[in-house]
């Protein structure tokens, strides 16, 4: 049996230069969402790019989505079987 007083529990704390790191991540991502949300454009322009786009960014887009979606529903059928472990 194993006791609480015999496990060595070790607490890890992000060093400065992680958290400046993390910082300046999240500064980059808000600072282009600010850039892109004040450029005003509508929802078709939003959701068909201004119907600008190539077909081979579209087929791109759709392979990889299907795939995407054929892999997440077969993890089911070979996790399911074995209890939820692999």
């Amino acid at each position: 049996m194993l006791l609480a007083s015999s496990v060595a529990v070790t607490h890890r704390v992000l060093a400065p230069v992680d958290i400046a790191i993390i910082a300046i991540y999240f500064l980059i991502i808000f600072g282009i969402g600010f850039y892109f949300a004040k450029k005003g454009r509508n929802s078709e322009e939003y959701f068909l790019a201004g119907r600008n786009i190539g077909w081979f960014a579209i087929g791109a887009s759709l392979f990889v989505s299907n795939i995407s979606t054929e892999h997440f529903i077969g993890l089911r059928s070979v996790v399911g079987p074995g209890g939820g472990t692999f």
